[in-house]
């Protein structure tokens, strides 16, 4: 198990945990799991070397893991483990007064986006900002490609990288932790919500990626998704981190009573069929212009694909390499969901073709297509990164 990476699925998560998934998996790390709050209470740490916690909901985060959740990550990091958060998975371990972000404070570094008044705002109002306690705000003010300044350090063999920000914050650091990389500039993709100057004066030169070393491990804490797939420097730079704590890339290897190909698409088959169903039906209700507002994180029809399209490629790698053993009582089971999914997403559909209120089926949706993705994922992972 030496060198395991746990990619968080838990409560608050959002959907850009995939991007670890295909960031890692084009590495080659294959020995990847994924806990979720109630994992990580129970046991799921004592078999990692690395947990991943990205970008969704702060808040709905640590309320779901909760004290014993913050005690447990703790006790991990204190015990040799590395911990690496983007974006919603960095406020959380910034020092923020705020119950229950206060929890999992590891380090003296602060959120520098933090306003009492809003200022005008010039594009996307759902993503603009984000309520922290009763009178204060988290601003988020742009979006999109950034340019960051390397410090000179073990994993950056560029003076300057790009990568793309959706609400993770710019870090106002003192002495208690070392600082990876800072805010430079602005790109002609950077998407201003808020007028240019005020933008400037608060991302420009404050910290973007810190580390901290707890005991006998270590936090290390992104402001933009060096974990989104399409930024190759970025990616780079965050397996060079993983690389220096030990962990190499695998060669899956086939293993004997493999079920043969014929045999191996013909199990798969219900399953790639619902997903199939699945991704059409997401795909009528994109362009529907419904935001829904899910705890602190919005999300548009346009997410329901980012999931299913995690899993319908990987369905044609175990079908291509025939990788199945003889046990598949697993794949019934997602067959199952895959169909109550498409049950679901039509019922969504539905509501929305007749105007009618769809917030609770569009959170319920989410909940499940996150699990259905990451139970998937287990199996997928457990099949690759198994040794002959």
């Amino acid at each position: 198990m030496k060198g395991k990476i746990g990619i968080y699925v838990g409560e608050g998560i959002s959907h850009s945990w995939t991007w670890f998934v295909d960031t890692f998996e084009r590495r080659g790390y294959l020995n990847l799991t994924f806990p979720d709050e109630e994992g990580i209470k129970g046991r799921a740490l004592d078999n990692l070397r690395f947990l991943a916690i990205g970008g969704g909901d702060g808040f709905a985060q640590a309320y779901g893991l909760g004290e014993e959740g913050a005690e447990k990550i703790k006790n991990f990091i204190q015990h040799g483990g590395i911990c690496i958060g983007s974006c919603a998975g960095t406020y959380l371990f910034l020092h923020l007064e705020e119950y229950p972000l206060c929890l999992f404070s590891l380090c003296e570094a602060t959120a520098g986006n933090i306003v009492r008044e809003l200022p005008p705002c010039d594009a996307l109002p759902s993503k603009f900002s984000t309520p922290y306690g009763e009178k204060r705000y988290f601003l988020h003010p742009v979006r999109e490609e950034v340019e960051l300044q390397m410090s000179p350090n073990l994993f950056a063999p560029y003076s300057r990288i790009v990568a793309p920000l959706y609400g993770g914050p710019p870090i106002e650091a003192n002495h208690d932790v070392e600082v990876l990389a800072t805010y430079h500039d602005f790109l002609p993709d950077t998407l201003f919500l808020t007028h240019r100057a005020l933008a400037e004066r608060m991302m420009l030169g404050k910290v973007a990626i810190l580390r901290k070393k707890v005991e006998r491990g270590f936090i290390y804490l992104f402001g933009p998704h060096f974990e989104e797939p399409h930024f190759p420097e970025a990616n780079d730079f965050l397996c060079r981190i993983i690389e220096h704590h030990g962990r190499k890339p695998e060669i899956a290897h086939n293993r004997g009573r493999l079920l043969p190909p014929k045999d191996t698409k013909a199990i798969l088959h219900p399953l790639k069929r619902y997903v199939s169903e699945a991704r059409i039906v997401a795909l009528g209700m994109e362009g529907n212009p419904v935001i829904w507002t899910i705890g602190q994180k919005t999300y548009e029809p346009e997410k329901i694909r980012v999931f299913l399209d995690t899993v319908w490629p990987r369905i044609k790698v175990l079908e291509r390499d025939g990788m199945l053993e003889e046990e598949t009582e697993i794949i019934k089971e997602l067959s199952c969901r895959a169909s109550e999914l498409v049950h679901i997403l039509l019922l969504l559909r539905k509501k929305l073709s007749l105007g009618e209120d769809t917030l609770d089926a569009a959170e319920g949706m989410f909940e499940s297509l996150k699990k259905f993705t990451s139970l998937f994922l287990e199996s997928y992972f457990k099949e690759r990164s198994a040794k002959s």
